[in-house]
């Protein structure tokens, strides 16, 4: 109807109507395109909100996990290390390893934390290039400085695992590997009703200087890997946490609880 109305005022040299004609024709492209860009503009609003949502549920559920990891396996083992460091190098009055200290030695190789986890939409947006949807910079300041950690963090384990010494297998003489039956009840899914335990000379311990500096070496690189590494991936973990708590509002952590 427009195109035959444009045509007639040509023909008819009309060039007021044809210049309205013209205005008409701009002004509708501009209100078309406007109206796809507030759609596409809700659209991904929608879906940056969609993303802060799972991302913050990701980084609650990780920081959850790595705590009770920690409670659990980590924070004893670590006081055993020390004390049994004190006991292996003779600055405590006590001669002898405790169970639970020379299991520490035993396990000394494997590391002090519950993991070095990647948050899987992190690891996403980085593999599909969507991580533009995210516009909050503080947001996107956080999650590249969390990427940027995790990534030097796997280099610096990486360094810290090629130096340690898997003690049992380089002095068999003074801590010798063996099994022995679960403490807990075993289910239907365990593949043996025994597990690992080590047993330690503590005497041949402090008279053999070679262990002593393997062990005192495997003690100080698991707490450099925490202190260098781990610690600062957690307290990435938890400044991304607070800015999502900021970005998503009150109304969520509300609706969260």
């Amino acid at each position: 109807m427009l195109l035959r109305n444009i045509t007639k005022h040509v023909k008819d040299q009309n060039w007021f109507a044809v210049s309205l004609d013209f205005i008409i024709v701009v002004f509708g492209i501009l209100i078309a395109f406007q109206i796809t860009e507030w759609n596409n503009a809700r659209s991904d609003a929608r879906s940056e909100r969609a993303l802060l949502e799972r991302l913050h549920e990701e980084i609650v559920a990780t920081r959850t996990l790595d705590a009770a990891t920690r409670e659990l396996f980590v924070d004893e083992r670590q006081e055993n290390l020390i004390s049994a460091r004190h006991v292996i190098f003779g600055v405590t009055e006590r001669t002898e390893l405790t169970d639970k200290e020379c299991q520490a030695i035993g396990f000394s190789h494997l590391p002090l934390f519950g993991g070095r986890a990647e948050i899987p939409v992190i690891s996403e947006l980085r593999a599909t290039g969507e991580a533009k949807l995210l516009r909050d910079e503080g947001i996107v300041r956080q999650v590249s400085k969390l990427a940027s950690l995790v990534h030097s963090g796997a280099g610096f384990e990486e360094s810290i695992r090629s130096k340690i010494t898997l003690l049992s297998r380089a002095f068999p003489d003074v801590i010798l590997l063996g099994v022995e039956p679960q403490a807990v009840t075993t289910t239907e899914f365990e593949v043996d009703p025994y597990d690992v335990h080590y047993e330690c000379d503590t005497a041949g311990m402090r008279a053999n200087a070679a262990f002593r500096n393997a062990f005192g070496e495997n003690v100080t690189l698991q707490f450099s890997l925490v202190e260098m590494a781990i610690d600062p991936i957690r307290q990435s973990w938890s400044d991304l946490n607070a800015a999502l708590d900021v970005s998503l509002g009150e109304n969520y952590k509300k609706n969260e609880r």
